[in-house]
């Protein structure tokens, strides 16, 4: 979880486009499939 914040506050500071949950998993971890983003993401959220 702690590497998808970080993750998620780099594209947010260097970024102005959206991103997908397929380009955010792939950034956080090669191979790690489009699916398991949104779970990432609710866990920062909580």
């Amino acid at each position: 979880m702690v590497d998808g914040l970080r993750l998620l506050q780099e594209l947010a500071r260097t970024g102005d486009r959206q991103v997908t949950y397929a380009e955010f998993a792939e950034q956080l971890q090669p191979g790690l499939a489009p699916l398991a983003a949104p779970r990432v993401l609710d866990d920062i959220g909580t």
